[in-house]
């Protein structure tokens, strides 16, 4: 199936737009996640509570326009069956995205992991290095639950152009504790009033924008922070499964 790469990366979606006001021209590339298309986990370290809420298939645009979904799908399909033809889009779409950004007087910055958790260090067309060191004067800001990714990023081992969150999946717990005591930062999804402090480790706003390499950078200084998000959509704002923090003195901690 054709894709038109001019279409690849979303700059007019709410997160990407908040960039705007930082100065940052945003694109996030969507697929659809997890095993939504049927052709492969995109998102082999979710939980089932991610899964069931995921802002990739149950927020936004997505939720309201089947149309969306699809689009979606008929991605994550193509990456998977065509995977050169398909990041040779993706690196149109990235070089589309610095001149547009250019003409704008932006800065660029990429999510290609808008719903996904692809290891875009390490993926290539067979051809090339990987998209995020052939652009590497591109800036790559990205959320994982692969915590030896993470844990890489935290020691100072992945490519400096791209940024690294961590994910609180409501059963990862004590993966997160490693990320923060590294330096890193982990994002966590709170339905309360967000606490000052969450289990001991300062919180910072993550919705004021989704530029997550402006966030404090511990790497090597001390403990990382914890992002604080709000729950996106629906089903997300009625979840009980965990994944959403409802009490700021509780966690569900993984066995």
């Amino acid at each position: 199936m054709r894709i038109d790469h001019a279409k690849l990366l979303s700059t007019t979606s709410h997160k990407a737009k908040l960039a705007g006001e930082f100065g940052y021209l945003n694109g996030i590339h969507y697929m659809a996640p997890a095993s939504v298309a049927g052709v492969g986990n995109l998102c082999p370290d979710a939980s089932e509570a991610c899964k069931s809420i995921c802002l990739g298939e149950h927020a936004g645009m997505v939720s309201v326009y089947s149309s969306v979904m699809q689009s979606r799908v008929n991605k994550a399909r193509t990456f998977m069956r065509d995977r050169k033809s398909y990041i040779a889009g993706l690196r149109k779409a990235l070089a589309l995205l610095q001149r547009q950004a250019a003409k704008q007087g932006l800065v660029p910055v990429a999510r290609l992991n808008g719903s996904t958790d692809i290891n875009w260090l390490a993926l290539h067309d067979g051809n090339r290095i990987p998209l995020v060191r052939e652009f590497s004067d591109l800036q790559f800001v990205e959320y994982t639950k692969a915590i030896d990714r993470m844990l890489d990023y935290c020691a100072g081992k992945v490519a400096s152009n791209v940024h690294l969150t961590f994910s609180f999946s409501g059963q990862n717990w004590d993966k997160c504790e490693k990320v923060l005591r590294a330096g890193g930062n982990v994002a966590v999804c709170f339905g309360c009033d967000t606490p000052a402090e969450f289990c001991g480790y300062e919180t910072i706003d993550g919705d004021a924008s989704d530029l997550r390499h402006l966030d404090p950078d511990m790497r090597g200084k001390g403990c990382g922070k914890i992002v604080a998000l709000k729950p996106k959509g629906s089903k997300a704002k009625k979840d009980t499964s965990g994944f959403v923090v409802w009490h700021a003195a509780a966690i569900a901690r993984a066995a």
